[in-house]
């Protein structure tokens, strides 16, 4: 039997891309073979196309196998070995924060000889790894992905993105940017998903108008993104709830849920009528009103602060419907392309792509797949207590930072009518 053809080409599969080197299999499918690169795609309920991850390296019987490099959304790389799809020999493992792994792996574990560098704590730990695990010097054994996993979290509550601090490790002041009202979605919505991934915290200069919300909450109802009372949560009205020994963890839940299947911005509101809470002024609010007295991983998960993680690792799925969880790949309208069944999961070798450009008779086309479902939280914090215009940014952060332990992981911005102040434009 002669030996297989190799050649160039371009596929499309459920939302996957590849383009490479290609080889026609025994039942006629084309398999991938050789050097190409594999993008994973998906559409959000709006229909906007998101880059989910991306592998370009050495493809063996349609496996990624061989050497290559694999990036994922949470902004995770590897560059190393592949065994059938999975991390395995030697590799270099990168974290979003910049924490690293360089050693042996197998079957997507940390199993052998290798070095774990950790950005959180700025040690490393050599060894011997065994299933992410290292043996220290008195005979314990340490799981580098939950220590860190933990750090991560500890790191949420107190500081800002490491790619934010200081050369000393000093914590830099939350950036404070201004814009009119009409731009503030498409501005916040740029800060959310563009690094250094900051939440907006939205704040209204005492010009900025009312709406048909109190500002500046009516300046986030615009648009497609926009807020709409189901997805908007009261700070104040659920430490009411809270104190009474209702539900409250149902308002969070709700609201994410409906703002992920609507695509539309989930407002944490704070600064509002003080719900039946004994203030007599409403700039000295109680801790329950603070953000952090509400954090559950099923109500109001603190990855909410980090949504790239979030998003990455099924975080939204704890709020999906049953039939909405994962990857879903709906049935396309007749006329369009012919597509292969999409990947259970980023980490897993994607489907067989068959050959849809070839010239040959092709085998029985399996149904059509339109690219699968990616439902993403658009997230914002509102306070409804307006700010003296011309104020200077250290001013600005005086009005918000007691009540929000999470305030280094935000943007603030100033909502105002007047030009913003030299040095201080979006």
């Amino acid at each position: 039997m002669a030996p297989a053809v190799q050649e160039r080409r371009c596929l499309r599969t459920g939302g996957q891309i590849y383009y490479g080197d290609v080889v026609e299999s025994a039942g006629g499918c084309l398999e991938r073979q050789g050097l190409g690169l594999q993008v994973f795609t998906a559409r959000t309920v709006l229909g906007e196309q998101v880059v989910w991850g991306r592998y370009q390296g050495t493809f063996q019987k349609d496996m990624l196998t061989g050497q290559g490099i694999q990036r994922w959304y949470d902004g995770s790389v590897f560059e190393g070995n592949f065994l059938n799809g999975c991390l395995h020999g030697h590799g270099i493992f990168t974290w979003p924060e910049g924490s690293t792994y360089d050693g042996m792996w197998e079957q997507g574990e940390m199993t052998g000889q290798g070095s774990f560098f950790s950005k959180f704590e700025g040690k490393s730990m050599s060894g011997v790894f065994h299933r992410n695990c290292i043996r220290t010097h008195d005979g314990t054994w340490v799981d580098v992905l939950r220590c860190r996993e933990e750090q991560r979290r500890a790191r949420l509550r107190i500081d800002p993105p490491l790619s934010l601090l200081g050369a000393d490790g000093s914590r830099p002041p939350p950036p404070v940017l201004r814009c009119r009202p009409e731009e503030l979605i498409a501005r916040a919505a740029t800060m959310l998903f563009e690094p250094p991934f900051l939440v907006p915290l939205v704040l209204a200069a005492a010009d900025c108008p009312e709406g048909p919300s109190p500002a500046p909450l009516w300046c986030l109802e615009a648009g497609d993104h926009g807020c709409i009372p189901l997805t908007s949560v009261h700070l104040a009205y659920a430490a009411s709830e809270k104190r009474r020994r209702r539900d409250y963890a149902a308002l969070f839940r709700k609201a994410i849920q409906e703002a992920l299947l609507t695509c539309r911005t989930f407002c944490l509101v704070f600064g509002d009528d003080p719900g039946g809470e004994d203030v007599k002024n409403p700039d000295e609010a109680p801790n329950s009103w603070s953000v952090s007295e509400f954090f559950d991983d099923t109500s109001l998960p603190l990855d909410t602060f980090d949504l790239r993680h979030f998003h990455g690792f099924g975080g939204q799925n704890r709020f999906l419907p049953d039939d909405k969880r994962g990857w879903h790949c709906p049935i396309a309208e007749p006329g369009t392309p012919a597509h292969a069944p999409s990947p259970a999961a980023l980490s897993e070798p994607a489907a067989t792509p068959t050959g849809e450009t070839a010239a040959s008779p092709q085998p029985t086309v399996p149904p059509l797949l339109a690219p699968a479902t990616l439902y993403l939280l658009h997230f914002a914090l509102v306070s409804l207590r307006r700010i003296a215009g011309g104020l200077n940014d250290d001013a600005v952060e005086n009005t918000f930072g007691f009540d929000l332990e999470v305030v280094s992981r935000c943007s603030a911005w100033v909502s105002s009518l007047c030009p913003p102040p030299d040095g201080n434009k979006a």
